[in-house]
């Protein structure tokens, strides 16, 4: 009685599930209004994780740059910054197209993640920056550790990811290569 239920099969065959096709279900089984509070949950998620990037550029603009910008200034900028590019794509685009986009974020995402991390355990472990307040060994080894198991697991769904792709190029491949190489050496 949905719309959309042509993307679900009527039978036990197994589905090809991503963000879109969960809301489609969602609706299918409970009624039209849970597609729409599957959308309203996903937009709020998008929303939460885009204020806590852009708020922390926000910080880093004002900090480092030394920018003494008026508040609303600040925020109209780095929104925009976040929110063009995927209101661009999801206009111009086929909304069952915004999954593959939504894998292609993720993979990028979590490749960015050292370059945030090892930086603030390095930081945080360093007693001339931080006097008495630095790690103390377990807090340092655990971090360590954690973050190792972390980007190890990052680092196998991005080659998961990139092989998916079925793209056999040997140059594209060679710079893939080379590229994994340059960030392994960054994240030891």
């Amino acid at each position: 009685n949905n719309s959309h239920s042509d993307q679900i099969p009527d039978n036990n065959d197994t589905v090809q599930a991503d963000i879109y096709k969960g809301g489609v279900f969602l609706g299918c089984q409970y009624g039209e209004a849970a597609m729409y509070i599957w959308a309203i949950g996903i937009l709020a998620a998008g929303q939460s994780s885009t204020m806590t990037g852009t708020y922390s550029g926000q910080f880093v603009m004002e900090g480092f740059l030394n920018l003494q910008w008026a508040k609303w200034q600040r925020v109209l900028l780095t929104r925009s910054i976040a929110i063009t590019p995927t209101f661009l794509v999801a206009f111009f685009d086929k909304i069952e197209d915004l999954s593959g986009m939504n894998d292609l974020l993720n993979c990028l995402m979590s490749l960015m993640l050292p370059f945030a991390v090892i930086p603030c355990i390095s930081f945080t472990s360093n007693h001339k920056i931080m006097g008495t307040f630095k790690n103390g060994l377990f807090s340092r080894v655990f971090s360590i550790m954690l973050s190792t198991l972390v980007i190890s697991v990052n680092v196998y769904f991005t080659i998961s990811y990139v092989s998916g792709l079925g793209i056999t190029n040997w140059a594209f491949i060679l710079f893939l290569v080379i590229a994994g190489l340059l960030y392994l050496i960054f994240c030891t």
